[in-house]
C-alpha cells in the first residue's frame, strides 16, 4: 500500500497525471506550489483547513488543464502561489510552532485523500478523518493561548502517535 500511496502522491498532488512530458516546466510549477502549501503548513503561516482548501484549488487546475485547452495554466498556477503567500501569516510566534507534529498531520491529510479516491479503501476515510480532526482539535486547545508548553508539546506528541498507530490500525482492516 505505502507504494500505491506514494503513487498517488506523485500523480495527483506533485502533478505527474496531469501534464505530458513535454510539459514539464508546468509539472514542476505544479509540484512548486504544492511545496509552498506543505511548507506554509509545517511552520503554521496557514491553516489545516487552508492548506485542505489550497491543494484541492491545484489538484483542480491539474484536472482543468488535463480537459479544458482554454485554461492558463501557468497563469492558473501563480495566481494560487500568489494567494497562498498573500494569506500566510507573516510571523508566527515560536512558543507555538509544532513542525514535527504538522508533518504528521499533513502526511495524515494525504493519506485521507488517498483513501477518499482509492474505491476498496473509500469506506476507511471517514474514521481516517475523524481521527485527524480530533488531533488538529487538541492541537488548536494548546495554541488557544498563544503558547504551547512542554507539557502541552508532550501531550500533543503522545496524541500524534497514538493517531498515527490509529490510521495504520485502520488502513490494515
Amino acid at each position: 500500500m505505502q507504494d500505491k500511496f506514494m503513487g498517488f502522491v506523485r500523480a495527483q498532488l506533485d502533478g505527474e497525471k496531469f501534464y505530458k512530458k513535454e510539459e514539464e516546466e508546468l509539472q514542476r510549477a505544479h509540484a512548486g506550489v504544492r511545496h509552498l502549501i506543505v511548507e506554509s503548513l509545517i511552520s503554521d503561516k496557514i491553516s489545516e483547513e487552508q492548506g485542505n482548501g489550497f491543494v484541492g484549488r491545484l489538484c483542480e487546475i491539474g484536472q482543468q488543464h488535463m480537459t479544458a485547452a482554454e485554461i492558463n495554466t501557468a497563469s492558473a498556477l501563480a495566481e494560487l502561489a500568489k494567494t497562498i503567500k498573500a494569506e500566510s501569516r507573516e510571523e508566527v510566534k515560536e512558543k507555538i510552532l509544532t513542525p514535527e507534529l504538522n508533518r504528521v498531520q499533513n502526511t495524515m491529510s494525504d493519506l485521507v485523500r488517498f483513501t477518499a479516491r482509492d474505491g476498496k479503501l473509500s469506506n476507511k476515510t471517514s474514521s481516517l478523518k475523524r481521527r485527524l480532526d480530533d488531533l488538529i482539535a487538541q492541537e488548536q486547545r494548546a495554541k488557544e493561548d498563544g503558547e504551547v508548553d512542554d507539557k502541552e508539546r508532550e501531550k500533543l506528541t503522545r496524541a500524534s502517535g497514538e493517531s498515527w498507530q490509529e490510521f495504520i490500525k485502520i488502513l490494515k482492516r
